[in-house]
């Protein structure tokens, strides 16, 4: 690959793209253990067949699908946009206006009640912590005494939502990682 490791290239992938399908293809599996810390898509050992490659495609085909299907709809400025789910951090909501957070940075401002877009969203990937806050579980990395921590930002929990918190960001931990014995 002109000089460049394949771990490399997707070290720089994972970096600009959190949720890209990656492929390894190697001649051995010495590199298997850093594919996995890149949370690799699959890993092939050469020399490939159809018979192997053709499964593996076919399942990444399925997951793009999925996930280019959930998306919500939102009329900004006049225009309407599509939002991926998987990409949206959290909205926020402040004198009828909804602000749409999404993990590049972006955020989109509308006017609307915030529980009509609760219903539009994945309960299981979803949760609202504060009368005025819903954020995506899968891009929270911690729950501390201030809130939950999503891209260094914190989002304040309420009182009357600090034990479904705790309990949605445990369950939300074991359904990523699994089970861990202490």
């Amino acid at each position: 690959m002109g000089g460049v490791s394949g771990i490399e290239t997707a070290r720089q992938i994972r970096s600009k793209d959190g949720d890209a399908l990656i492929v390894f293809a190697s001649t051995s599996d010495d590199f298997y253990r850093e594919s996995y810390d890149l949370f690799a898509f699959h890993y092939l050992i050469k020399p490939i067949t159809g018979e192997m490659l053709s499964p593996v495609m076919h399942r990444a085909l399925e997951q793009l699908q999925q996930e280019e299907e959930q998306t919500i709809i939102v009329n900004c400025n006049r225009q309407i946009q599509s939002l991926r789910i998987s990409h949206l951090l959290y909205i926020a909501s402040s004198n009828h206006n909804l602000y749409f957070h999404m993990i590049d940075g972006e955020s989109f401002e509308i006017r609307g009640k915030l529980d009509d877009y609760i219903a539009k969203l994945p309960q299981t990937m979803f949760f609202r912590c504060h009368q005025s806050y819903v954020i995506n579980l899968r891009h929270s990395t911690a729950l501390t005494v201030d809130g939950f921590v999503l891209c260094n930002k914190v989002i304040p929990v309420s009182r009357s939502y600090q034990k479904e918190a705790i309990k949605r960001f445990s369950n939300s931990l074991i359904s990523e990682f699994g089970e861990v014995e202490l």
